[in-house]
């Protein structure tokens, strides 16, 4: 399978004869988005074996530590811009370099307790923003904490919820609770 960058691609279709260099080729793919405009030329099985093997790259970069750890970052970011677009208010400055060293300390930024990366536990990664009155994701603004302090943390500062967090402390040292 050949990629050609010819002027126009939009005129092409796929599954059409393509001569390149005096090669007759089909073409198997036509890309005309905005960062990339190509075509695809060969037999529909050099294509597949290419996005087969894209495709297994892409998963064999993920299960490596750093290629988990930036689309950790990634789903973070992500969180975050929704976020600020349902707010309708707030800037986002960090970006994927910010957070793949934090996430690679591997330890909340305010409990120090390590993350949990399965999906469904309250230890996994958060952004906290410090100052939840300002609805900026900046590195100033943001540290890296458990789901679970983060939640904690949702409506009240640190100053405000620790006598709280002591008492809930005591109580359960104690078996108070009901």
């Amino acid at each position: 399978m050949l990629i050609v960058y010819p002027e126009n691609c939009g005129q092409f279709k796929a599954n059409t004869p393509y001569v390149h260099e005096g090669t007759l080729y089909t073409i198997i793919r036509v890309r005309t988005d905005a960062s990339k405009q190509c075509l695809y030329i060969g037999s529909f099985q050099d294509y597949e074996k290419h996005k087969t093997s894209r495709y297994l790259a892409n998963k064999k970069y993920k299960q490596t530590t750093n290629g988990r750890l930036k689309q950790i970052a990634k789903q973070l970011i992500d969180c975050a811009r929704k976020r600020i677009q349902n707010r309708k208010r707030g800037i986002l400055t960090i970006t994927s370099d910010w957070i793949v060293p934090r996430l690679a300390r591997g330890k909340c930024e305010l409990t120090q307790l390590d993350f949990n990366l399965a999906p469904n536990s309250n230890l996994v990664p958060s952004l906290d923003r410090i100052n939840s009155k300002n609805y900026d994701y900046s590195p100033e603004n943001c540290r890296l904490v458990l789901r679970q302090v983060n939640v904690a943390l949702n409506a009240w500062t640190e100053q405000e919820s620790l006598p709280v967090f002591k008492a809930l402390v005591q109580a359960i040292e104690a078996k108070q609770l009901y």
